[in-house]
């Protein structure tokens, strides 16, 4: 099992509006916190199964969901 977190300093666009006040300010400084988990398992046959999860917020997109499901053999 695992748990990360991150977040980004920088937005994810380089646009500095100076004059027009719009709702995009106010998502702009919200960006960047993402956090996310996994589980795994294998054994020594070289069957793995994963579950990888992980939350962003994306601005204008809001609150945005990842999924990774992985297996092999």
């Amino acid at each position: 099992a695992r748990i990360q977190g991150s977040y980004s300093y920088t937005g994810a666009n380089n646009i500095e509006p100076t004059t027009v006040q719009t709702a995009l300010n106010d998502e702009a400084n919200l960006q960047g916190l993402a956090f996310g988990g996994g589980l795994s398992f294998a054994n020594d046959a070289g069957f793995y199964i994963g579950l990888d999860y992980s939350w962003k917020y994306m601005g204008v997109l809001g609150s945005t969901n990842f999924f990774t499901f992985e297996i092999t053999w």
